[in-house]
């Protein structure tokens, strides 16, 4: 009788992973396709099948950057620049002008409080960010 109950509690189990294994490669692999499409940005001549380190130097300085956050344009980018702790989050942006990327500045309204995240509304006319300002 034991046994019978630990046969059919392994066949529940293993169905149960095999649904959730079902439901994964339901959801993911769509979402995985969208990310596998090539697409050009507005200076770029060529499609780019592999990573590599964005605007080197410039915008990837090798400080603690993160959360970019491209105008429609493509032609301003704002990022979040972090102290090496986390105590200090700075939104900074730069534009693309003569085929490069500006050196970044501190956005105008950034640099007092912990800002982040930035992100433009789907228009693009309004940038949301998180703030630790009252």
């Amino acid at each position: 009788m034991l046994l019978l109950f630990f046969i059919l509690l392994n066949f529940h189990i293993n169905f149960i992973m095999l649904r959730i294994s079902i439901i994964f490669i339901t959801l993911f692999v769509p979402i995985t396709s969208l990310f596998a499409q090539k697409q050009l940005s507005h200076h770029q001549s060529e499609v780019i099948t592999t990573p590599r380190i964005f605007a080197e130097g410039v915008i990837s300085a090798g400080d603690y950057e993160s959360h970019p956050e491209f105008s429609i344009s493509g032609g301003t980018l704002y990022f979040v620049k972090s102290g090496p702790d986390l105590s200090k989050w700075t939104i900074c942006v730069s534009y693309f002008k003569n085929n490069k990327w500006s050196a970044p500045a501190v956005a105008s309204f950034s640099g007092q409080y912990m800002d982040a995240d930035p992100y433009f509304s789907k228009d693009g006319k309004v940038l949301y960010f998180i703030s630790n300002r009252l």
